[in-house]
């Protein structure tokens, strides 16, 4: 159904060069929507930011379901907060919000506030007899129990929401299923049976594809464990600043993260071939890639999260930030970009294989491979980043000029420009001079990541 509303919306929202866009707000807001379940992102956010609430007040709660795939609760709750007040929305549109905020508002630590908001929403609910939704609301009563470590009654809620969510979707079923495992974790139980627990769950996530479990379980296990082994992994494997901030809160008594660390397909082998996503080479075996270039890139996009494999229009958004996703060329670029990417991995003899599941890309490392990743590398770690550190690789020293850098990068002056004028809007260079006596420097908080 997205790639359909995208297909039939995109005349209107992005016409052919020359013309006019024609689409309205609301098409415009279901054009973004489409992109977001696509995985393209950027591109759905700034359409959606373009839209005014006043002519289609469902973008905020769009936008705020953006900050919650990369949990972002605070950001989501303030829209939210704004959403629910609007006038324009039918009486369970607004109920739907708030229960939305109140889910956001448990996660962003404002306990109080959400323990207000949940008691109305679970009086409203059950005058009302909206079965599933009260379903929702004490599930996330549980949350607010467990989160005072009153564990008997988190659990009596919880049955109670099993009993009202037996008709609903499986999703709201796993949440409850899934809290339920989680309770001797969070009583402090390590015991092989709690962990036996942690591995139900992983299981179950897996069946259901809610990727985001098992990056919290291993979350509670690298906390329970005191594993700094494991909370290494995930603090590594996990692209979102909003989840690293929550994993040094639970982890800083025994985990401080390194300037790097090397990610293995089973952490008990020391890997024999090291692939450096910095440098792009492998140490122990001749392979390399073009630094910076997208094969590059498309294998540092595809690594970054180790728990929720890349949708393919995720993967084409950071590899194109510049281009509009198009629904009829734009997964071809992909698919032959993950072509030679496969190709170049088997030439390369680097046990590491790219797997699609339902339109999404993930890596699997193999046995004694591992791949080293920089705690510099942010989940925005760019082409022009790459092409800078490049230069400055070359010419061992963070200062260059346009002659230096067209001949390092093959760029026509042109094309330098281009490159430079985006480096400087992003802030990753200083210039320096004026007219033919220009030089670039590459900015000294950027120099950690080579």
């Amino acid at each position: 159904l997205p790639e359909i509303t995208i297909r039939i919306l995109k005349p209107l929202v992005r016409p052919s060069s020359g013309l006019k866009a024609t689409a309205n707000p609301r098409e415009m807001a279901e054009y973004a929507v489409g992109l977001s379940y696509l995985g393209v992102s950027k591109e759905a956010e700034a359409i959606l930011a373009e839209i005014s609430p006043k002519d289609v007040p469902q973008v905020l709660l769009f936008r705020s379901f953006m900050h919650f795939s990369r949990w972002e609760y605070g950001k989501a709750a303030e829209l939210l907060k704004t959403y629910v007040r609007d006038p324009q929305l039918e009486d369970y549109q607004r109920l739907v919000g708030r229960v939305n905020l109140a889910a956001a508002l448990i996660n962003s630590s404002a306990a109080e506030e959400a323990e207000v908001l949940v008691t109305e929403l679970l009086r409203e609910t059950s005058t009302r007899q909206l079965s599933l939704l009260h379903g929702n609301c004490l599930e996330l009563s549980a949350q607010l129990m467990l989160e005072q470590e009153r564990f008997d009654e988190a659990l009596k809620l919880l049955e109670r929401s099993e009993a009202n969510l037996s008709q609903g979707g499986n999703l709201s079923q796993f949440y409850v299923f899934k809290l339920k495992l989680l309770l001797p974790i969070l009583r402090g139980d390590s015991s092989s049976r709690a962990m036996n627990h942690l591995d139900q769950l992983r299981e179950e996530a897996r069946r259901v594809q809610h990727w985001e479990t098992l990056r919290e379980c291993d979350l509670h296990q690298a906390r329970l464990t005191r594993d700094p082994e494991l909370a290494a992994r995930l603090y590594f494997g996990t692209p979102y600043q909003a989840y690293r901030d929550r994993i040094h809160s639970a982890t800083k008594e025994f985990f401080s993260p390194p300037p790097e660390f090397v990610i293995t397909g089973d952490w008990r082998i020391e890997p024999m071939v090291v692939f450096d996503l910095i440098s792009a080479e492998a140490q122990g075996r001749k392979a390399r890639l073009p630094k910076g270039k997208n094969l590059h890139r498309g294998l540092y996009f595809l690594a970054r999260d180790q728990y929720r494999p890349i949708r393919l229009g995720g993967l084409f958004s950071s590899l194109f930030p510049n281009d509009y996703f198009d629904p009829v060329t734009s997964p071809d670029r992909i698919y032959q970009l993950i072509k030679r990417l496969r190709e170049w991995l088997a030439r390369s003899n680097l046990d590491i294989q790219i797997i699609e599941t339902d339109g999404a890309y993930s890596l699997l490392v193999g046995e004694g491979v591992g791949l080293r990743m920089s705690e510099d590398l942010g989940a925005d770690y760019n082409k022009e980043l790459l092409q800078l550190l490049l230069v400055r690789e070359k010419l061992a020293s963070p200062e260059f000029t346009a002659k230096q850098a067209c001949k390092i990068l093959g760029f026509s002056r042109t094309s330098f420009n281009a490159f430079i004028s985006s480096c400087l809007e992003q802030e990753l260079v200083w210039r320096r001079g004026s007219g033919r006596n220009t030089s670039y420097e590459i900015r000294e908080n950027l120099l950690q990541a080579g």
